[in-house]
């Protein structure tokens, strides 16, 4: 199935809001080791994407500063 340009987009943003839906209301310790892996993803989103997926990257970094500091 091949979608076009602004549906993949959509598609990495909501599944970048998930996410960080999930990492911040689910139980920490189960994603913390996959931190590692899941934090090289997002800066690698951050070099090829800009825009909306840039800003649900931003979005899933400030989750993670928020889950630190609890």
């Amino acid at each position: 199935m091949f979608l076009s340009k602004d549906a993949e987009v959509l598609s990495k943003a909501l599944n970048i809001r998930r996410l960080s839906f999930l990492t911040f209301w689910g139980n920490f310790d189960v994603f913390r080791m996959h931190l590692p892996s899941l934090q090289e993803k997002l800066v690698e989103l951050t070099k090829y994407y800009n825009g909306f997926i840039l800003g649900e990257v931003y979005y899933c970094f400030i989750t993670y500063l928020l889950i630190f500091n609890r």
